[in-house]
Order: structure tokens, then sequence, then C-alpha cells
């Protein structure tokens, strides 16, 4: 429910920027996940929020999975198809 929050909330900017915004969550993440909802909250609205902003055209893509080889851990990938981050911005 918190990552439909995170959506509903989201949707409206890229909406207004004509951006599409594309969560996937696999089968494999379980439905619930002990961590601090706040936090992970914030991080999610932080990395798309930072996704949007950057990006002027096409799309934002964030992906939550399971890591194979470590059971029990969600790993959060956001990705987009902004113009990415100049070399040293990179280094530091």
């Amino acid at each position: 429910s918190m990552l439909h929050d995170v959506e509903g909330l989201m949707q409206v900017t890229a909406q207004e920027k004509g951006l599409e915004l594309l969560i996937e969550t696999d089968p494999s993440v379980p439905a619930w996940v002990m961590a601090d909802a706040t936090r992970v909250r914030q991080i999610l609205f932080n990395l798309i929020s930072n996704a949007l902003k950057f990006t002027t055209r096409g799309r934002v893509h964030v992906r939550i999975d399971t890591l194979p080889q470590r059971p029990g851990i969600v790993r959060i990938e956001v990705s987009d198809t902004g113009m990415g981050m100049d070399a040293e911005t990179l280094a530091q």
C-alpha cells in the first residue's frame, strides 16, 4: 500500500511533464517487508522525484525485486531516460 501511495503522488508530476512512470514489482517480492516505512517512503519519493525532475521526455522506471543470491533482501532500482550525470558529478 505504501508503494501505491507513492505512485499515486508521483503519477501527477509525471503526467504534468508528459512522462511515463512505470512501477514494476516482481512476484518474488513478499506482500510485506520489515522496514522503516517512513524512511522507505522518503527514499522512494526522493529517487522518483529526482528522476522526474531531470527527465524531460520518456519515462521513469521503478523496479522492485528480490536478490536471488540473498533471499529476503529487497532491491529498489530507479532508472530514467534523462540526461544522466556528467563525469565530474559521478566522481563525487
